[in-house]
């Protein structure tokens, strides 16, 4: 018989069109064959569309969803989201999932059910942690997969938020986040967490609250890619000169990597290159006034991003601030597309700068990156063959998979 597997998870995750979805879409896929996995997802499916992907039923035996409600925009909404989240001392999209109805419809799913495994993915929903206790079986174990350090994720919110009191609030979210990190993480059996350097956080994190654990109670599981699922990507960009940047607009730093590119990288190019374009691929948000220029197109969210990279001559990724790993970078080395990134971009890959990428952590950085491949794209193919052959060692899904697997094998015989 199988061994029983429960994963909630905040979104539901197909099509896995943005990397928290992608992360969890090859988690399950990579237990489907071994393990019997129920999913509960915390928001309901998008409308479905073609993406390229098999379905997540595949590999599931029973899917429930309860969806969360998620406030509107509006400033009022918006105001009192905040006062809910200072009274009760949460950072925000916990507050989401953190509240009593929920959680209660989230007991009431899982009465009577038992499970050798429960995975509870990302520390907005750590709060869970008394509820699915008790579908454990006797011998089970509990793990949270960490997708990024939320308080750190918090602290350059505060960083590089634009004036006061946006930066005071992200403050006071960053210490709430903290506090949730301690007050959780060290209740868990196991964490995952997606590079060694946020294993390291992790560690500091419960060691300066005097909530030490041991190192053998964190396990580094790599964001991962299909490789094989970019292999239809044509390589002839000779005549082309698109710039591609790819990341929702509802994340702050995607939000401050389009305004450093929009505002004052692709300007300077454009003087250089009259016929060279900047697009944005990736989840709008409504709420924020878009950046423009001529020769910029936002497309919106897509169902299949393999078209996009395909007419794009290279990948930028200017990120300044953030958490975790970054899909958008292993794309681009898996498409085989010269990547200019920030050393923030590539943070926990263990990439080489110059020999897997590009290396930009200035705006003239970027300029001369830019302009120096469009001039000679055959130039770069050392280091697109570098990259590909990087992302195919290190992150394929095939081999994350199999080290997935491995570790819950190693824990499962644990006393």
């Amino acid at each position: 018989m199988k061994p029983a597997v429960l994963i909630i998870a905040p979104d539901y995750p197909y099509p896995p069109i943005e990397g928290g979805l992608l992360r969890v879409y090859h988690l399950i896929a990579a237990l489907g064959n071994d393990y019997a996995v129920d999913l509960l997802a915390l928001s309901s499916p998008p409308p479905a569309s073609p993406c390229g992907y098999p379905s997540i039923e595949r590999w599931c035996r029973r899917i429930d969803v309860i969806p969360a409600i998620f406030p509107k925009k509006d400033v009022l909404s918006q105001f009192r989201r905040i006062m809910y989240c200072i009274r009760h001392r949460l950072s925000p999209r916990s507050d989401v999932y953190v509240n009593d109805t929920v959680m209660r419809q989230v007991a009431n799913t899982i009465a009577g059910r038992s499970y050798d495994l429960t995975i509870l993915e990302h520390s907005w929903i750590a709060n869970y942690h008394p509820v699915v206790k008790n579908a454990l079986s006797s011998v089970g174990i509990m793990v949270l997969d960490l997708h990024n350090i939320e308080s750190d994720l918090k602290k350059d919110f505060a960083i590089h938020s634009d004036r006061f009191p946006r930066s005071w609030i992200n403050r006071m979210f960053a210490r709430f986040a903290t506090q949730q990190e301690q007050r959780w993480l060290p209740e868990f059996d196991h964490l995952f967490t997606t590079s060694d350097h946020d294993k390291q956080r992790i560690d500091a994190i419960l060691q300066g609250f005097g909530h030490p654990i041991s190192s053998s109670s964190i396990s580094v599981i790599p964001n991962c890619i299909d490789v094989d699922f970019y292999a239809s990507i044509g390589q002839d960009t000779r005549q082309k000169k698109r710039l591609l940047f790819c990341g929702g607009l509802d994340f702050p730093p995607n939000r401050t990597a389009i305004e450093l590119l929009v505002r004052r990288v692709f300007p300077q190019v454009r003087n250089d290159h009259h016929d060279c374009e900047l697009w944005i691929v990736g989840k709008d948000d409504p709420h924020w006034t878009k950046p423009q220029t001529d020769g910029v197109t936002f497309a919106g969210s897509v169902a299949d991003i393999r078209p996009y990279i395909e007419d794009a001559t290279m990948v930028l990724a200017p990120i300044l601030n953030g958490s975790g790993t970054r899909f958008k970078v292993l794309e681009a080395w898996a498409a085989r597309r010269p990547l200019i990134a920030t050393t923030k971009a590539v943070e926990g890959l263990n990439a080489t700068p110059m020999t897997h990428f590009w290396l930009a952590d200035t705006e003239s950085d970027f300029v001369e990156g830019i302009n120096q491949i469009l001039r000679a794209p055959e130039q770069t193919r050392q280091m697109v063959d570098a990259g590909y052959q990087f992302v195919n060692a290190h992150y394929d899904a095939r081999m994350i998979g199999k080290r997935f697997r491995e570790t819950l094998a190693a824990l499962s015989h644990e006393p």
